[in-house]
């Protein structure tokens, strides 16, 4: 049996590659993995280079912690699909669950907690392809940097 491609261009008689329709084969995409969890990139600047945003399915593990970061190029909504995930922003605690979305507008410095005992799984999805996303360096300034793709 033949492998797919990562992606697949259907829409033939378009007129132009921008207007083809694109079919991400997301099994065979590799996710990212951190400490906390994982995310696998379903469309962004690298996996899809002609986008204007970025759209993941992610997961955060038990009593883990995605570290308090921002966004610099664009906002974030989060879709629950399973699990509970507080999200810290602003001296507040926000708790989502399944159904519910929030919205991150750009630039908010925010954190991401998974308290409970089963993962966490959502869908991500960013306003832009490249999200030029800023964690919170040891020293508490944002000046000493570790930027992500």
């Amino acid at each position: 049996m033949a492998t797919e491609s990562p992606m697949i261009i259907s829409n033939t008689a378009a007129t132009s590659v921008d207007e083809r329709i694109k079919i991400i084969a997301t099994a065979q995409l590799k996710p990212v993995d951190y400490d906390w969890g994982s995310i696998k990139w379903i469309c962004d600047r690298k996996t899809t280079p002609e986008s204007v945003q970025s759209f993941g399915y992610a997961f955060v593990l038990p009593n883990q912690t995605n570290p308090e970061h921002r966004h610099l190029t664009c906002e974030e909504i989060i879709y629950m699909l399973a699990g509970e995930l507080k999200i810290y922003a602003h001296d507040e605690c926000i708790t989502l669950r399944p159904g519910q979305t929030a919205l991150i507008p750009k630039g908010v410095r925010h954190k991401v907690v998974n308290e409970g005992w089963e993962p966490v799984v959502y869908i991500a999805s960013f306003s832009a392809a490249f999200r030029d996303t800023v964690f919170k360096g040891t020293t508490g300034r944002l000046d000493e940097i570790e930027k992500l793709y």
